[in-house]
């Protein structure tokens, strides 16, 4: 199967670089030239007292939300943008829809991570477990220290912002995170391959605690729907 999907992650790459998927994609927000770079540090940084504050911050954050809904910007490494809408539902549920003419679909759903390039002639989706993507740190109980690489956090005005990297691995994907700081909200995340080419996408219009279709986290086709139809 990672065969497959690598070759299927080649032609795909307006939105991944490198297999898995998520090596090379992820969401980031408003400042897209200023985002993470190849001068992200290697390894794992020592934590003062205020950065573990600050880490305690973003993981209550995030284990805070329920649900939420956004729009998203995408900018790709060969500079290209495309947009559509996030849904998730914590601890386990996320869909990421890009409007057309872009025609991905990104689905979470309890462990599994589905991609499917909804055009026909595409074939069929390709699933990962979410656990080897670098999102798995977003489903479940967020706990960052011990889980991944603290790669260092950054201050400036109204802006925090966090770097992560696979514990052991940090020669492979490093996230970026970026949050406002007043109030406390996520802005951006960029995640860069080992190759070192980066997505970005740009979180906006979020909204917290809605009621999501939980149909949306469902994955289907088109042609999966007719054959249900033609088995009644």
């Amino acid at each position: 199967m990672m065969g497959l999907a690598r070759n299927r992650a080649a032609r795909h790459a307006d939105f991944i670089h490198s297999p898995p998927i998520w090596r090379t994609a992820g969401a980031i927000g408003i400042a897209l030239a200023t985002l993470l770079t190849a001068t992200l540090p290697s390894q794992a940084q020592t934590l003062s007292d205020r950065d573990r504050t600050d880490i305690a911050r973003i993981e209550d954050y995030f284990n805070s939300i329920t649900t939420m809904t956004a729009r998203f910007i995408q900018l790709s490494p060969n500079g290209r943008f495309a947009q559509g809408n996030i849904h998730m539902q914590r601890p386990d549920k996320l869909r990421f829809e890009y409007d057309p003419p872009v025609s991905y679909l990104l689905i979470v759903d309890d462990g599994d991570l589905v991609f499917y390039d909804q055009t026909e002639a595409m074939g069929d989706p390709v699933f990962w477990s979410v656990n080897d993507t670098p999102l798995r740190f977003l489903f479940g109980e967020v706990k960052l220290e011990g889980n991944v690489a603290i790669l260092g956090l950054e201050r400036g005005p109204g802006i925090l912002r966090v770097r992560l990297a696979e514990l052991e691995k940090e020669d492979d994907w490093k996230v970026e995170i970026t949050f406002s700081d007043r109030p406390f909200a996520l802005k951006k995340w960029s995640i860069v391959d080992p190759e070192g080419a980066a997505i970005h996408v740009a979180i906006m219009e979020p909204r917290f605690g809605v009621e999501i279709d939980p149909q949306l986290f469902v994955f289907k086709t088109d042609r999966m729907e007719g054959r249900a139809g033609s088995d009644r």
